[in-house]
């Protein structure tokens, strides 16, 4: 069930969430019936002032996940909150690689939904890991390839990134970005020094034969 703290939250009563705050005996990582805290649901509502309360809480964990495996970073990378993500990437052991039931991370999310400042902030940090798949064996450039997201595209390629990874279908960052037709996609990964041209997916189709099909061949 709902504690006070939570519903306090819930209802945007930073005030109250203030004064609940000043028990020493109050547990801020008590669970609702879908697993959420009183962090989590800050951090996917927006509400920086309650989260910056919460997180200077001792004995908060920044890591709890609810029942779909969302954690506090994990939902302020997906909905865009990009002072609330500031707030917890700062904070001593918070794991920036926590994957929800799909598989998704803070940096898949941000990826996904073109949160550029999102994804530049999470890459500052040495932790984040750039290759980590979700179930799908897609990675945070395997998604933002498939979006169209450029400049996050562009970003990533700055780091130690696997460009040849390959999805549970067997594409690539570039045959993804091939069969959607973003050309400047294209571009930017065919630039990148360790690119594998020569990669098939499950239909033993490679880049190339994908530009042919779809009239690319200009790339």
């Amino acid at each position: 069930g709902r504690t006070a703290l939570i519903i306090a939250v819930e209802n945007s009563h930073t005030e109250i969430v203030k004064v609940l705050l000043k028990y020493p005996g109050i547990n801020v990582n008590l669970q609702d019936d879908e697993g959420d805290t009183a962090l989590t649901i800050a951090a996917n509502k927006g509400h920086l002032a309650i989260v910056k309360e919460l997180v200077k809480r001792p004995g908060i964990d920044f890591n709890l996940q609810n029942k779909d495996g969302d954690t506090a970073l994990t939902f302020a990378a997906n909905q865009g909150h990009l002072a609330i993500v500031k707030e917890l990437v700062k904070r001593p052991g918070i794991d920036f690689n926590l994957q929800d039931e799909d598989g998704d991370t803070a940096l898949i999310y941000a990826a996904i939904f073109g949160h550029l400042a999102i994804v530049k902030e999470l890459l500052k940090h040495e932790g984040i890991n750039v290759n980590k798949q979700d179930t799908g064996g897609s990675t945070a450039l395997m998604l933002a390839a498939n979006k169209g997201h450029l400049a996050i595209v562009k970003e990533l390629l700055k780091y130690e990134i696997n460009v040849n990874l390959q999805g549970n279908s067997g594409s690539t960052a570039l045959i993804i970005a091939v069969d959607n037709g973003h050309t400047e996609i294209v571009k930017a990964l065919i630039d990148y020094p360790r690119i594998d041209f020569n990669l098939q997916d499950r239909c033993k189709m490679t880049a190339l034969k994908y530009a042919e099909m779809l009239s690319l061949i200009h790339i």
